[in-house]
C-alpha cells in the first residue's frame, strides 16, 4: 500500500500579517498539536506521516516505551502474534508506527505498518540479503521505539544507533550488494539488538 506524503505546512492556517500597533505583548507561541486516528501517528519525527494498516489505533500517548532488554527479531516476531507475547497489541502498533514515522525503509520500501505485515518481516520466508537486513533493521527500530536505545545511543565503539541505522538503511534503499546488505544485517544483529 502506497501512501501520499501530508504537507504539513500546507495543512497550518495562513500566518496572520502584522498590524501596526506600536506596543507590542509577547505571547507564547502556539505548537500545532496532531490528533492520532487509526490512519496517522501523532509522534514527531521527520514529515513522514504515514499510515497504520492495523484495525488498532495508534494510542493518543504513542511514545518511546521504557524497555532495557534489547529483543532479537525472533522475539519480536512472536511479541507481533496477537495475545502471545508480553507486549499488549496498542503498544505494538504504537512502536510500528513510531518506526514508520523514523525510517526511509518502512513503510516506503518495506511494508511493515501492521502487526501482520511486520510478522512477516521479522519471520521472512525468504532467506534473501534483502529479507534478512529488513528482518534485522525492523527489530532494531523495535528496540529503539521500546526505548532500549536512543539515536545517540553507542551501540559499538562510537558508533552510535542514528549512524548504524543510517548506514543499513542507505545500503537497503540505494540497492547496495547483496554483501553490503549482509554486513549491515550481521552488524544491526551482533551490536543493536541482541
Amino acid at each position: 500500500m502506497t501512501t501520499k506524503r501530508i504537507d504539513l505546512l500546507a495543512a497550518l492556517p495562513p500566518m496572520p500579517t502584522a498590524s501596526p500597533t506600536p506596543a507590542v505583548t509577547p505571547t507564547a507561541t502556539p505548537t500545532a498539536t496532531a490528533t492520532a486516528t487509526p490512519a496517522q501517528s501523532q509522534t514527531a519525527g521527520p514529515a513522514d506521516l504515514s499510515t497504520v494498516a492495523d484495525p488498532l489505533p495508534v494510542p493518543d500517548t504513542c511514545k518511546q516505551g521504557k524497555g532495557t532488554k534489547p529483543l532479537n527479531a525472533k522475539r519480536w516476531a512472536t511479541e507481533m502474534l496477537r495475545g502471545k507475547g508480553t507486549l499488549d497489541d496498542r503498544t505494538l502498533v504504537c512502536y510500528l508506527s513510531l518506526t514508520q514515522n523514523g525510517s526511509k525503509v518502512f513503510p516506503e520500501v518495506t511494508d511493515a505498518g501492521s502487526l501482520g505485515e511486520a510478522y512477516k518481516v521479522l519471520a521472512p520466508k525468504s532467506k534473501t540479503s534483502k529479507a534478512l537486513l529488513d528482518r534485522e533493521l525492523l527489530a532494531a527500530w523495535l528496540n529503539y521505539a521500546h526505548g532500549v536505545h536512543n539515536g545517540s545511543t553507542k551501540v559499538h565503539g562510537s558508533t552510535t544507533l542514528t549512524k548504524a541505522l543510517g548506514i543499513a538503511e542507505k545500503y537497503r534503499t540505494a540497492n547496495g550488494t547483496s554483501a553490503q546488505l549482509k554486513k549491515a544485517a550481521g552488524y544491526l544483529y551482533k551490536h543493536v539488538n541482541k
